[in-house]
């Protein structure tokens, strides 16, 4: 006997494909088949040995949605997830009304097969981040909660802004699909500067969107008034409660996959004080930050991105894990002795303030490590002489700027940049990031090592 389906969505190519659900059977079941011509999304169908064999009346697209919402809540976990840390656990439960949300969103695109576009940033934290969120996906499809085979395409951004190139790409990407749900576009570890304006305008209308980050809100980013931006700076929360970790709760609401490794791996590639290198996560997030710097390390081809499953199938391949690793710490080694060697000094007060290039201090034969990310382990180093540091990591345009936890607040570096900014509104194209962690692009044709010397002598007046 034929059963009866609904068609959700159509992957519009040389042979269209059909996603077809039954909501009728327990537990709902979803087929993806070849699409006859006349097929149109909220078409009841009859499925036998594969095929369509009839098409009945179209039903309401309200109903079809209604159906994969009870679906969802039937999945969710209501209550907040506890980790056992006061503050921590005080921020997540203060989020957690909007993750709920969130997360019924992304199991209805999952449920009703609509294509999904997800975005993270290529470093340990972000990767760390789609990771969890691919695996938590993939724990309740195989409990059969949810139907599989729902149409996501992962991409690593090399930026920490959603551009209007991406909002094309985007639009592209979706527009092959026909469906009765709106494509989702989820971000991941983004920026929150005013430069993804122009993309979240161009794309909103088309897309929902969900967007974790733990940046630090600029003021006039657009991003933060989307109804499911989830950021601890909204919730008494800051920047130490990573993006990888903050995914990874999100995935609470709905799965019941065990995070803590990629978790502390989050904590421990983004510098923050929960880090624990006493309990598995160096590993991962050492391997994280060496091949998204280099996908190539990693799978032996040149691209720029590099998809969770593969990330899978790497950590799951003890040996090839075990290399990984070893070749990452070499490497970052290395590296640091370069350049350890090769640093300017500056006094401020009762705090040093370090200058390097970095150029000369990578090999030729890898992107790896990334001069952000780099800067960040040899400020690690720096600041094992137990006296106060602050690094400036020159390369290109750019300058990369780590500050002692311990001095933070008095350096101020974020005001800095906004001073120099309002400066040098011509010089400076672009600047931001944590208390902590922040880079200034120079324009094209300025003296690098002008900016270089303003920075100091502000760093210089504030640490007085």
């Amino acid at each position: 006997m034929a059963l009866k389906y609904i068609v959700t969505c159509i992957k519009n190519s040389v042979n269209p494909l059909a996603r077809c659900m039954t909501f009728d059977a327990n537990p709902a079941t979803a087929i993806e088949i070849e699409c006859q011509k006349g097929v149109s999304v909220g078409d009841i169908v009859d499925v036998s040995d594969g095929k369509i064999t009839g098409t009945g009346v179209s039903k309401k697209i309200d109903d079809i949605e209604l159906k994969a919402e009870a679906l969802a809540e039937s999945a969710m976990n209501l209550h907040p997830y506890k980790c056992g840390i006061g503050s921590i656990d005080k921020t997540v439960s203060d989020m957690w009304p909007k993750m709920l949300g969130a997360a019924k969103l992304l199991l209805v695109k999952l449920i009703l097969g609509a294509p999904i576009i997800m975005r993270f940033h290529n470093d340990a934290d972000g990767a760390s981040g789609a990771y969890a969120l691919y695996k938590s996906i993939d724990y309740i499809i195989s409990e059969g909660r949810i139907p599989g085979g729902y149409a996501a395409a992962w991409v690593m951004n090399r930026s920490i802004t959603y551009s209007i190139s991406d909002a094309e790409q985007d639009g592209a990407t979706t527009g092959r699909f026909s469906s009765v749900s709106k494509p989702l576009l989820f971000i991941m570890d983004f920026g929150t500067s005013q430069g993804s304006n122009a993309g979240i305008k161009l794309i909103r209308q088309r897309f929902d969107i969900i967007w974790i980050d733990h940046h630090p809100i600029e003021e006039g980013f657009i991003g933060a008034e989307l109804p499911f931006y989830i950021n601890p700076w909204q919730h008494n929360g800051n920047s130490e409660l990573t993006s990888g970790f903050l995914v990874s709760e999100f995935s609470k609401t709905f799965s019941q996959f065990d995070t803590k490794e990629i978790e502390n791996a989050s904590f421990i590639g983004d510098h923050s004080p929960y880090a624990d290198k006493t309990v598995p996560g160096q590993d991962m997030s050492d391997v994280l930050d060496m091949i998204t710097s280099d996908v190539k390390i990693a799978t032996g081809q040149s691209s720029r991105s590099i998809s969770p499953k593969e990330i899978d199938s790497i950590i799951n391949d003890k040996d090839r894990y075990a290399e990984l690793v070893s070749f990452a710490r070499m490497k970052m080694s290395d590296a640091i002795v370069d350049a350890m060697q090769k640093l300017k000094k500056y006094t401020a007060g009762n705090c040093t303030i370090y200058v390097s290039g970095f150029e000369d201090i990578r090999s030729e034969d890898t992107k790896y490590p990334l001069p952000g990310r780099f800067s960040s382990k040899l400020l690690e180093k720096l600041l094992e002489s137990k006296k106060h540091a602050i690094l400036l990591l020159h390369f290109g345009n750019y300058i990369s700027i780590r500050v002692d936890p311990s001095i933070a607040e008095k350096a101020n570096i974020l005001g800095v940049i906004s001073e120099l900014k309002e400066k040098y509104a011509e010089e400076i194209e672009s600047g931001g990031g944590h208390i902590t962690a922040a880079n200034i692009k120079i324009a094209s044709g300025y003296p690098k090592e002008d900016m270089l010397r303003e920075l100091i002598s502000m760093l210089k007046e504030k640490l007085k």
